[in-house]
């Protein structure tokens, strides 16, 4: 016995959703063709080589485009009214190819017949996908608009836009060259920023420089010297030292210096060294190898606990950056040109630290008879740095007694106006806090497995490196704003602004 199939066409024996391009698709359609074509024919007459010719690409193309119409109007005449229904305004019409295109109403224009009556397609489909993919290649990945006036050339896509919009948001290529970071809502504020503690009981610190200062062993000559910023987390008030050089033994004594002047810290908070450059070489050295084991072992003699921001991410340490913007800016209106000494520019930087440190926390009025506005210098030493010293509270209007009486009421009053003080931060500057300036609405969140590019702003965009989200690092509200990703270099940590997406999780 013998079994003999009915002919099939290439579209039944082919899966479209194997190939990546159309073009290659039409290619492999075009050879089962002329396989098949030439098994019926005498081995004189069969079409041989190695390449395709044009009517074969041609023909093959047709097929797609019949099987994408098919399957989305059904086998249905074009005047059929279901289809008209769908179509209406189009007047669809059947060429000799059997493929439905568009009859509209450029009959008599002097433009291609593919132009003047493209094939008709739907919005969404497999082979709708790759042929777009395709034109869009073909235009040096151009725009939305560019895109779709090459494709209105040869073929009449329904919603057009919005299927080109879909999708060129899916292109590894743009999206590698123009796709923005993963963004999420801004975090709550730590408790050691909206609690009340002692002043810089918890700080943040910061480095700025570096400054030209004249050398004092030098008649003409200058060398670097650097700024190390603390910031209280709590009250906003800073503290500066002047660093001479680059060596652990000059950090480890600024921080001492700061310590013996405004007691010890229960934890520093800093950005990552990773992320300095140019001026900021020096945490780099600070911070590696066993210069940072010995910044440890002081830090744990005096029960300091030292934490790290995530890499790259300068943001998070926006309180203490904000107040290096406001000394530089000091400095730079207080020096000029000048080239100052380093006795001089100590004596600028106390001033710069006064000033600063009686900038207004509260809101300003203009009547008369409003308080004092609040700054970081009441609860340094109880008063704004630019009054007089309070003299109500002596008992004869002179000299203070120093009897243990005197002393005992004067610390109560003093008592009194430091609970004034906290009262007045959490009612008049705390509050303040609560609006989010920026990052106000809440986001998709990146997932594990999510193929991505990792943002360096310090290098041009075509080199920044691919990774792939290991593991999501969620705050106190269950979202993500850092991620641990592997790289070529390693597992990095990153904030998700940072990270922008190529690839999701499930398409792989």
């Amino acid at each position: 016995l013998v079994a003999v199939s009915p002919p099939q066409d290439a579209a039944t024996v082919i899966d479209p959703g194997r190939y990546s391009s159309f073009e290659r698709l039409i290619r492999v359609t075009a050879w089962c063709r002329r396989f098949r074509h030439n098994t019926t024919l005498p081995a004189g007459s069969r079409r041989a080589g190695t390449a395709l010719m044009a009517d074969e690409l041609k023909a093959a193309e047709r097929i797609w485009i019949r099987q994408e119409q098919i399957h989305a109007f059904g086998s249905k005449d074009p005047t059929d009214k279901s289809v008209m229904k769908t179509l209406c305004g189009l007047n669809p019409f059947i060429d000799e190819f059997g493929v439905m295109r568009v009859g509209g109403r450029l009959g008599r224009a002097q433009l291609e017949e593919e132009a003047k009556f493209p094939a008709l397609l739907p919005c969404k489909g497999m082979i709708v996908d790759l042929l777009i993919e395709r034109e869009h290649s073909r235009q040096l990945h151009a725009g939305v608009a560019q895109t779709l006036a090459a494709l209105r050339e040869r073929f009449w896509i329904l919603r057009g836009r919005s299927a080109v919009k879909r999708v060129l948001r899916k292109c590894r290529l743009c999206r590698r060259v123009a796709a923005r970071p993963f963004e999420q809502r801004m975090g709550e504020l730590p408790a050691t920023r909206v609690n009340p503690a002692g002043p810089f009981s918890n700080v943040g610190i910061d480095f700025a420089g570096p400054l030209m200062i004249r050398d004092e062993g030098s008649k003409h000559g200058s060398k670097k010297a650097y700024i190390c910023l603390f910031t209280c987390m709590v009250v906003r008030a800073i503290h500066l030292e002047l660093v001479p050089d680059q060596t652990i033994e000059s950090f480890l004594r600024a921080l001492r210096r700061f310590v013996a002047r405004r007691g010890r810290p229960d934890t520093i908070q800093s950005d990552n060294f990773r992320t300095f450059h140019q001026a900021n070489v020096f945490l780099k050295h600070l911070f590696s190898g066993q210069n940072w084991e010995t910044v440890q072992r002081h830090l744990a003699s005096e029960r300091v606990e030292w934490i790290f921001i995530t890499e790259r991410a300068p943001w998070c340490g926006g309180y203490w950056e904000r107040l290096v913007r406001s000394v530089k800016t000091a400095l730079k209106a207080t020096l000029g040109q000048c080239l100052a000494a380093p006795d001089e520019l100590r004596t600028v930087l106390c001033e710069v630290e006064a000033r600063v440190n009686d900038r207004p926390l509260t809101f300003v009025g203009s009547d008369v008879d409003e308080k004092m506005a609040l700054t970081p210098a009441h609860f340094l030493i109880g008063r704004s740095l630019a009054s007089f010293p309070d003299r109500s509270n002596s008992a004869d209007r002179g000299t203070l007694r120093s009897s243990s009486r005197h002393l005992l009421r004067r610390w109560s009053y003093q008592q009194k106006l430091v609970d004034a003080f906290w009262k007045r931060w959490k009612r008049e500057y705390v509050v303040t806090l609560s609006s989010r300036g920026k990052w106000k609405r809440l986001h998709e969140q990146p997932r594990v497995g999510d193929v991505v590019l990792v943002a360096d702003y310090n290098t041009p965009r075509r080199r920044w490196p691919l990774g792939r989200i290991v593991e999501l690092l969620t705050g106190g509200d269950g979202l993500a704003r850092s991620a641990k990703v592997k790289t070529a270099a390693g597992i990095l940590r990153r904030s998700i602004r940072t990270l922008i997406l190529l690839e999701p999780a499930e398409a792989h």
